[in-house]
């Protein structure tokens, strides 16, 4: 007999009540939306909690999954959102408190290459576009063939195989700016090898009886982490609701131009904190808008962005960077990029101070509550909001930019990769002092020592690697009028 495709279970289950057929997605999908979860908590029970609420969510939402959905997909982003709604909640850091030591779920005989990358994949799906992420779902976590994945995209089997490839390589990216160096192919292989976890053997009957019941007998823990996931999800839908009208891009030489115009706009004027995802091109008309869409600019950091990254620029401040940019290379707008804003996961506008009816000022913080805030100036030209050289701290030029961009990739290159060794060698715990990773750092690893750095965290090394809130290492005296080093426990760099 055929095995239903999902569409169709889940069409038996809201149109028939069929608890044959929920049970058979719970026991299709369950080890795949547990594996995510592990990834994120590194706790079992965390990740059999997080598991549940995400079918929970799906025996809600099931009537508004038309066919066309791709539910492998589905269920991997609902999973990561419901992931990351616990690890932000009370409730986790109230199990933190009460638990010692998070287990460490990872197996010491893992790839080396899954070590280093298992603690950036969800982050680095998420950079992904909805059809890559699903790509790479359908590939790695679920086996599926390439032809099976052209289907579900819409493409064909060498359209898909092409798809795939790509991501694979935006993938080695994400982790080459983050100190993780490998081949597309070994970065293939160590996810499907490593990526899905077996669930306890209990937790599918539990699962599909918790959510069959629309999540009413479940724990209060339970319950405000379904609710605080659908609001996250409502808001990821609301955000993609931006529609583009159109987009052309003209080529004369060595200048493009990115002309895109907006049919509507989601109501973001009250808005004040901007997650990384959503931000998007939304041209100029508004202070907001202006350092949105040059946010967007820097996080796409690509030939196409740059003009928009431009434009969002006074004229002489403009005409310096492009000059600057088009001199060093064609990689310096990326550099750049990574400098500024590649640790970056979402901003804050703290205030908005008007000197006047064409400039104002914006205080913003980059990252969560203690992330570094800045102040920007702006000045109103025609109809368009541009940066003013004032925001110097948030636009630094090329040039003033080597010297960091330098040392961010001696820091995720060789030395947090040497904490992690080091870890990995002595419990997983954290090293006491630089002199400690002396044995782990390579021969050019200048000047990474007592006297210009200090360990910041104490402790157990892996509970704290999806903490970007959590100092790991910061240089203690910055060079004259640069600002100082901070690198955090999830690998990112930041500039204080």
């Amino acid at each position: 007999m055929q095995e239903l495709d999902d569409i169709t279970l889940l069409r038996e289950f809201t149109e028939r009540n069929s608890e044959e057929a929920f049970a058979s997605l719970v026991q299709r999908h369950i080890n795949k939306v547990y594996s995510v979860a592990l990834r994120h908590t590194r706790n079992p029970h965390s990740a059999e909690e997080i598991t549940q609420a995400v079918f929970v969510i799906l025996a809600r939402k099931a009537k508004q999954l038309r066919k066309g959905v791709i539910v492998e997909g589905w269920l991997y982003e609902t999973a990561r959102l419901t992931a990351m709604t616990f690890i932000r909640s009370e409730i986790r850091r109230a199990r933190r408190e009460k638990e010692a030591h998070v287990q460490n779920v990872l197996n010491e005989d893992e790839s080396e290459v899954w070590r280093q990358i298992a603690p950036e994949l969800d982050a680095a799906l998420a950079e992904l576009d909805k059809s890559d992420r699903n790509a790479v779902v359908l590939r790695f976590f679920y086996g599926k063939s390439m032809s099976d994945i052209g289907a579900a995209l819409g493409a064909t089997e060498e359209g898909a195989r092409k798809r795939v490839s790509r991501t694979l390589d935006k993938l080695r990216a994400y982790f080459f700016k983050r100190g993780i160096t490998s081949t597309a192919g070994t970065i293939a292989g160590a996810i499907s090898a490593n990526s899905v976890q077996v669930a306890p053997v209990t937790l599918a009957k539990t699962t599909t009886a918790v959510a069959l019941a629309k999540g009413a007998t479940t724990s209060i823990s339970t319950a405000t982490l379904i609710k605080g996931a659908l609001k996250i999800m409502a808001w990821t839908k609301t955000k993609t609701a931006i529609v583009v009208g159109a987009v052309v891009i003209l080529t004369t030489g060595m200048t493009t131009t990115m002309v895109i115009r907006h049919r509507h706009q989601v109501e973001h004027r009250n808005q004040t904190e901007f997650p990384r995802g959503s931000w998007a091109f939304v041209g100029y008309s508004t202070p907001e808008d202006s350092i949105q869409t040059v946010s967007w600019a820097m996080r796409e950091h690509n030939s196409s962005s740059l003009q928009a990254y431009l434009n969002g620029l006074v004229p002489e401040m403009s005409d310096k960077m492009e000059q600057e940019i088009q001199s060093r290379g064609s990689n310096a707008f990326a550099e750049l990029c990574a400098h500024e804003m590649g640790g970056v996961t979402r901003y804050r506008i703290l205030k908005i101070t008007t000197l006047s009816n064409d400039r104002v000022e914006l205080r913003i913080q980059f990252g969560g509550l203690k992330g570094p805030v800045q102040t920007m100036a702006l000045e109103k030209i025609g109809s368009e909001w541009k940066f003013t050289p004032e925001a110097n701290q948030a636009q630094t030029s090329v040039k003033e930019s080597s010297y960091r961009i330098a040392e961010m990739d001696m820091m995720r290159g060789s030395v947090f990769p040497a904490v992690m060794q080091f870890a990995k060698e002595h419990q997983d715990e954290i090293p006491n002092s630089m002199a400690d990773l002396k044995p782990y750092l390579p021969a050019d690893a200048s000047g990474v020592d007592d006297d210009h750095w200090q360990i910041s965290a104490t402790g157990k090394l892996t509970p704290l690697l999806t903490r970007g809130d959590v100092v790991l290492f910061q240089q203690k005296d910055a060079p004259p009028n640069q600002q100082r080093i901070i690198v955090y426990a999830d690998g990112h760099v930041a500039w204080k």
